[in-house]
Formats: C-alpha cells, sequence, structure tokens
C-alpha cells in the first residue's frame, strides 16, 4: 500500500514539475514574442528584408559603415504645418531606397534618419510641451552613464493629478509611441504629444519615460547600463521609487503602450503604492499576461475594475474585445495595426478618463456632506 502512495506521490511531483516549468518556458516566449512584436511595429525593421538564414559554419557578410547627416535639413527634410515629414525640396515624403538594390546603405540611412528624429522629438517636448528634461539616476555623478525622462513639474503636490506615459520596446524613445508613424504619417499619431496636450487641458502634470534608453556613454566614453534603469521594467520602477512612490500624489494615470503593459504589470506586482495612487490604467495593445506574469488575484481584479486594454481588431472603436474578472476590460482600438492603437484610442481613453475623475470627485463630495 505504501509502495503505491509512495509512486503516486512521485507521480503527482513530477506532474507539477513539468506544469511548473512549461509556465516558467511560456512566459520567456511570451516576452520575447512581445519584444519581437514590438520591435516590428516600433521601428528600423519596418524596412529591412527579411534576415539572411546562415548556419554556424557560415561567416555573415561583412556591411560597410556609412556617415549620414545629423540634423534634418542635411538630410533636405523637414516636418510641415501638419507634422508630416516631407522632402524640402520635392514636397515628397520619406523614400527609404536612396540607392538602388543597396538594402544595407538605405537601411543604414533610415536608422540614421531615426537617431534626428528622436533628438528632434526631444526638443519637441521641452519646447512645444513645455517639459523638463530629468537626468537619472537622480544622484549620479559626472563619470557614469546617465539617461533621462521629461516631466513638467520637478517636485509633485497633494493636489497634483500626474499623468505617467510608458512607450513600447524597440527603438522608441521618451515621446514617440512608433517611429515607422512618425516617418510615415506624422507626429500626432506616432508620437505622445496629443496626449500631453490633452493632459494637460485636464489639469494634469505629465512624466515621460525613457525606457528603452538603458545604455550610455560614462566619462571614459565607454558605453555601459544606466544605474537603475537597465531595462524597461527597472527603469519604470526607478521612476516610481525616486518620483512618486513618496510624494504627496494622490492621482495617478497610467498610459501604457505594448510592452509598456508588461512593466507597468510588474510594476502593481512589485510596488504597493501603486494601488493606493493609480487610479486608472489606460493599455493600449498592451502585451501582458495575468497568467504568465504570475499575477495575485488582487492584482486581476484590480485590473479588471481599474484597467483598459484597447486592442486591436477590425471592429469599430471601444466595441467589447473581451471582458473578465482575471484581468482588464478589452475594448477595440478601432485599428488592426498595433502601432496605430494609441492614436487612434486617445479620445476614448480620455472619455473615460474625464467620465472616472468625476465619479471620484462626486463620490469624495458625497463622503464629505456624509461627514458633516
Amino acid at each position: 500500500m505504501n509502495i503505491y502512495c509512495n509512486q503516486a506521490a512521485a507521480v503527482i511531483f513530477l506532474g507539477w514539475i513539468s506544469l511548473l516549468l512549461l509556465k516558467v518556458v511560456m512566459a520567456s516566449l511570451s516576452d520575447e514574442k512581445a519584444i519581437r512584436q514590438d520591435e516590428d511595429d516600433d521601428g528600423d525593421t519596418v524596412h529591412s528584408a527579411k534576415k539572411l538564414k546562415l548556419n554556424h559554419n557560415e561567416e555573415r557578410p561583412k556591411q560597410e559603415k556609412h556617415k549620414f547627416p545629423t540634423t534634418l535639413k542635411e538630410f533636405y527634410y523637414h516636418f510641415n504645418k501638419n507634422g508630416q515629414l516631407k522632402h524640402m525640396e520635392t514636397g515628397e515624403p520619406f523614400e527609404f531606397v536612396a540607392r538602388e538594390n543597396d538594402h544595407s546603405y538605405n537601411q543604414q540611412r533610415y536608422e540614421a534618419l531615426g537617431e534626428v528624429i528622436t533628438k528632434h522629438v526631444y526638443n519637441l517636448l521641452e519646447t512645444e510641451a513645455g517639459l523638463k528634461r530629468i537626468p537619472i539616476p537622480i544622484d549620479a555623478d559626472d563619470t557614469e552613464a546617465k539617461s533621462f525622462i521629461f516631466t513638467s513639474k520637478e517636485q509633485f503636490t497633494e493636489t497634483d493629478k500626474v499623468l505617467l506615459l510608458i512607450h513600447g520596446n524597440g527603438v522608441v524613445r521618451a515621446g514617440q509611441w512608433s517611429r515607422r508613424l512618425i516617418v510615415n504619417d506624422c507626429l500626432d499619431s506616432g508620437t505622445q504629444l496629443p496626449y500631453i496636450k490633452r493632459a494637460k487641458q485636464m489639469g494634469f502634470e505629465v512624466m515621460v519615460l525613457n525606457s528603452n534608453l538603458n545604455k550610455a556613454a560614462n566619462q571614459d566614453g565607454k558605453e555601459t547600463s544606466v544605474r537603475g534603469s537597465s531595462n524597461s521594467k527597472s527603469h519604470v520602477l526607478y521612476v516610481w521609487d525616486h518620483f512618486l512612490e513618496n510624494s504627496p500624489v494622490k492621482t495617478v494615470v497610467i498610459v501604457a503602450h505594448s510592452f509598456g503593459g508588461v512593466s507597468s504589470l510588474n510594476l502593481a506586482k512589485n510596488r504597493r503604492g501603486f494601488f493606493k495612487k493609480v487610479m486608472f490604467l489606460a493599455l493600449t495593445d498592451s502585451v501582458h499576461s495575468m497568467l504568465f506574469h504570475d499575477a495575485s488575484r488582487n492584482i486581476q481584479r484590480w485590473y479588471s475594475e481599474n484597467a483598459i486594454n484597447w486592442v486591436t481588431s477590425d471592429e469599430p472603436l471601444d466595441t467589447l474585445v473581451q471582458k473578465s474578472t482575471k484581468d482588464c476590460l478589452r475594448l477595440s482600438a478601432g485599428t488592426k495595426k498595433h502601432e496605430e492603437t494609441s492614436w487612434k484610442s486617445i479620445d476614448s481613453v480620455f472619455s473615460n478618463l474625464g467620465e472616472r475623475l468625476e465619479k471620484t470627485t462626486t463620490e469624495e463630495a458625497t463622503s464629505d456632506k456624509d461627514e458633516l
């Protein structure tokens, strides 16, 4: 009898171990898939040819490194009054093929233009949106690698409402949702500027994260990891800890795109202050998973009540896609393109936010009357 009991226990134990290993592997694959998807959607691989399939015995072809302009003017491009990237002489949109049958050159040129656009968006955050560039780590000395974020105010008060913007993975930097849209469509659809303007109109202070800027040159010119921001998740935690966790501000709203949703879930899992401060979490085609990222029942319940994910769909905007008590409500973003979800859903995001703010204000007023 004991032999059969021991055998049964062994089978159960092995089954449990197998399930645990499967869960870990699936979680890893989920994150990798999310990153690959985001890299494709947010940047340079949009114009890339399929990668060459080489076996381990073959040498990869060496690519000639080209030098390119460092300003939009030198590229002979500018953004017109509608925020569209146009050639300064012809007025035509960006053309990827500058040299026929030279993909390496064309790709390097596109990436160089992308770096120029990143600096251009940084400048717009400061000049047009009125934000301040804040170096991080906040206690960094002159010798170490630094990153930075943008914020409308360096310190917050109890009465401030703060909107936190988190982009996806890939080549995008602070202020961008999608480099592809900036280049091929316009600044409004590809950057976070419309969100910043709408938030300020509603009385919000704004913080723009830079979660993909994980390495920078130190004093010796060597590129090293930025302390506290070596990856997207740690960057979000660092900003929360040093700017929001111990601040008197009581109302935080987060808008996160794609892998930014994974970083937001990681924040919820690791910081109890999240639930005291975050009133609403607006996700745009987030790739998070409650199962793969081991979210507790309390987190699942909070998401079902306080978060919405506007996802890719061929249904009209705000059409119900999925409702669950174990994850956030999923609504159609009104587009089948991943990188367009933030732009296409912006009206719904702020409409929903306004309704929640009004409800909160009404409940607080009622509570004050009851106390009197």
